[in-house]
């Protein structure tokens, strides 16, 4: 965890906002109806706050280690250019937007809520674990939102990088 100072200086620089999808985009749960198609529930917290913070000027990209329609759809609805989807190694995906829009990684915002998520932590300028995340992931994150994942925790992040750009 970083002090507030240092969490200042460190939403100043944030350009780019990456997301992982199930358990911060959603609250985990993946739904399943009788034809095996999977489904899942977005907050419009969180969609707002993609929307403002993206006509602010920051970029945002999705990067889940999973594959879905869903995703494909929830991008083009909000107009998300970056998306990758099936992604393992998610600090690859971070060196890729850094050299895509020409980034250095202390200008990268990460959300994350799991283990395959600290590698990220490691890399970028500010990362962050919500608070319904695996506990394991806690110490690898700069900060911890209120809300939990699925439920504001993006809508959170995002206001306070508004507050501070």
């Amino acid at each position: 965890m970083i002090d507030k100072d240092q969490l200042v200086l460190r939403l100043k620089k944030i350009k780019l906002v990456a997301l992982d999808v199930d358990g911060v985009l959603t609250d985990g749960r993946v739904y399943l109806d009788a034809d095996g198609r999977e489904t899942r529930a977005f907050n419009f917290k969180d969609i707002m706050g993609i929307s403002r913070l993206k006509k602010r000027g920051v970029k945002v990209a999705l990067i889940s280690g999973e594959k879905n329609a869903v995703i494909d759809r929830f991008c083009r609805k909000l107009g998300i250019e970056k998306n990758y989807q099936n992604c393992r190694e998610k600090d690859k995906a971070i060196d890729e937007l850094t050299d895509y829009y020409k980034l250095k990684p202390e200008d990268i915002c990460f959300i994350g809520d799991d283990i395959n998520d600290i590698p990220v932590f490691k890399k970028v300028g500010l990362a962050v674990g919500v608070s319904n995340g695996w506990e394991g992931i806690m110490g690898s994150a700069h900060i911890v939102t209120k809300n939990k994942g699925g439920n504001g925790a993006v809508r959170e992040i995002c206001e306070l990088i508004i507050a501070n750009i």
